[in-house]
């Protein structure tokens, strides 16, 4: 009962671990990277051999391509900097990420302010893509909830095989992604209205409008594609509208089963673009104190990225009697 509560890991989590394993050029390096125990690589490498999926030679691992079809490789924030290079120009990584979509496919996008709509630059885009890599091992079954960031086109140019689906109530989002990369599955909705896609996740993405009922309508949307297999879910969000109802938040997320598995904080950031009135307020106010050029050559908003691990089974606290505080069961 104690294993299956708190110990066990979930299927996202089990084929995470494994991928770090397989594709390290050190297997022990995994136990300080994902903070687990000598027991944990020994539980999985001995598991990998008797499925004959990893064999020793040479002090090293030859693993099955059966496996490695199947898992994503991680990709440092240099790694995808340099594959997106290849594929575009980049004058600074401080621009929008809407200059990509206008030098990739020639595409001009106007943020709508009702939407919400405004573009992170393309320096977060490649840490919010290396995040996704580094807690999500797999090609497919990957949600992207609202795409005005255009992530979805940026991760397939970094990572062909990977297949993400686009939800968005936008239809002029959903037509640029599909006419960029038509493999790009897109559905229209209203994450308001509950309807769900016709497809079960593993993981999604979403950068919604940064205030309690945002953020509380956009997680119940993607949760909802969610099943027993657990999933990964990457949050981007920021103090905007937030403050003190961060601890509310945190009872939201608990509630809901999520954990917390990381926070990177302060690497999504927002480029002076002057989209919403607000925007041109504090911009014509900082112009007393800053030049122009400084100004749009910096940040106007920033926010974190929450990675929150779904546990689809339920977590209930287990009391043991006469228990010592040196007792790890």
């Amino acid at each position: 009962i104690i294993y299956n509560t708190f110990y066990k890991h979930t299927f996202v989590e089990f084929y995470t671990f494994v991928r770090d394993i397989i594709y390290s050029d050190n297997p022990l390096d995994f136990i300080k990277d994902t903070n687990k125990e000598a027991w944990d690589l020994w539980c999985y490498i001995s598991f990998l051999s008797s499925k004959d999926l990893i064999n020793f030679r040479d002090g090293k691992f030859e693993v099955c391509d059966d496996l490695k079809n199947i898992l994503i490789p991680r990709y440092s924030e240099d790694e995808i900097l340099h594959r997106i290079k290849a594929k575009i120009e980049l004058n600074s990584l401080n621009e929008p990420t809407v200059k990509v979509l206008k030098r990739l496919a020639g595409i001009e996008f106007d943020y709508k302010p009702q939407f919400d709509q405004m573009p992170i630059s393309i320096e977060s885009a490649i840490c919010l893509i290396s995040t996704i890599f580094k807690y999500y091992p797999f090609y497919d079954k990957f949600l992207f909830l609202g795409d005005d960031d255009f992530i979805s086109i940026l991760i397939t140019l970094v990572e062909p095989r990977f297949k993400p689906i686009v939800a968005d109530l936008d239809e002029r989002i959903l037509n640029i992604v599909k006419s960029v990369n038509e493999d790009i599955e897109v559905f229209k909705r209203d994450f308001t209205k509950g309807r769900r896609i016709d497809r079960e996740v593993l993981g999604f993405c979403t950068n919604p409008p940064y205030n309690e009922l945002g953020i509380k309508t956009f997680l119940r949307y993607g949760l909802m594609h969610f099943g027993e297999l657990g999933g990964r879910v990457f949050l981007e969000f920021g103090d905007e509208a937030i403050g003190r109802k961060l601890l509310i938040l945190q009872r939201f997320i608990t509630r809901n089963n999520l954990e917390i598995t990381d926070i990177i904080k302060g690497r999504i950031n927002y480029p002076f673009m002057l989209i919403h009135p607000e925007n041109n307020i504090i911009y014509r106010r900082l112009l007393k104190y800053f030049t122009e050029d400084m100004l749009k050559s910096n940040y106007m908003l920033g926010a974190d990225i929450y990675v929150l691990t779904y546990i689809p089974w339920s977590i209930k606290p287990i009391r043991i009697k006469d228990a010592k505080i040196y007792s790890y069961i």
